[in-house]
């Protein structure tokens, strides 16, 4: 009960989050912020439709697809989130007043606050509907893409539509501004607490290394088995994924067993399991 609870919890103050940066910076000052939320926001500005009751009208034929893609609890918990923020949105605009006239601040402020409240919802494994669900569709064969990339680009083409049917090309301009925020922090929240570094390490002292890696750093260590291209020579390679504050400690140990160590670390974007952030699916 506690776990489901949490659940919709997050779900519900996500919804809540995104519709406040949407109705407090966003739509006061003629921006919009992209996916079914900005298509609605499109057809609100020319023909003054409510804009949370045009989202649950769009999103039919979209969480029909998804239905069939995603599964019946992943589409019944977007179906939640949706409703949620539909209601939210309508609520929220019948007394909103903006915070800021700036437009550069409200792009900035509203992209950010309606990017954390996307990136709680998609924690929970649900989306608001709408692209949202069209990006995970398409995740679903290119698993590469970023959710806040795949998001990204189906924003660009409602902003490019924005901009040429009412030509407000500065607020089109600053609508970019608070896509691209919005894109980073669902990113950063999605993906940004796992960030981790992978380091290779080629030396002859790799069995000093690894035992002293798994000793000082409380990391594991795995050996891979090569070969060197131009001398033939047989080589061990470690391989051991690290938290980045443990860099430089990696890097005092490996000098102090072999200063000659050939050593390669690269940032992931992500790692899971023991030592760092439990699986999730």
């Amino acid at each position: 009960m506690k776990k489901h609870l949490k659940h919709y919890a997050q779900l519900f103050l996500g919804s809540a989050l995104y519709s406040l940066g949407y109705a407090f910076f966003i739509y006061p000052n003629g921006l919009i912020i992209g996916g079914i939320t900005g298509v609605s926001t499109i057809l609100n500005f020319a023909f003054g439709v409510p804009v949370g009751i045009m989202m649950m009208i769009i999103n039919i034929p979209v969480f029909i697809l998804g239905f069939r893609k995603l599964g019946l609890k992943f589409m019944l918990d977007s179906l939640a989130s949706m409703v949620l923020l539909s209601v939210f949105i309508d609520v929220f605009l019948l007394f909103a007043v903006p915070i800021t006239q700036n437009q550069l601040l409200a792009s900035v402020f509203g992209g950010a606050v309606c990017g954390l409240g996307l990136g709680m919802t998609f924690l929970t494994g649900a989306t608001t509907g709408g692209t949202d669900i069209i990006a995970r569709v398409y995740r679903l064969k290119y698993q590469h893409i970023n959710m806040g990339q795949a998001i990204g680009a189906i924003d660009a083409v409602i902003l490019m539509a924005y901009a040429v049917i009412f030509k407000t090309f500065d607020k089109a301009m600053y609508s970019v501004i608070s896509v691209y925020i919005s894109v980073r922090v669902i990113d950063e929240v999605l993906y940004g607490i796992n960030y981790g570094n992978l380091a290779y390490i080629i030396s002859s002292e790799y069995d000093t290394i690894g035992k002293r890696i798994t000793e000082r750093l409380q990391r594991g260590v795995t050996r891979l088995y090569g070969e060197g291209a131009y001398t033939g020579e047989k080589k061990v390679v470690l391989m051991c994924a690290i938290k980045k504050r443990q860099i430089v400690e990696l890097k005092k140990l490996i000098r102090e067993a072999d200063e000659n160590a050939f050593v390669i670390i690269s940032e992931t974007r992500e790692v899971v399991g023991l030592g760092f952030e439990r699986i999730e699916v």
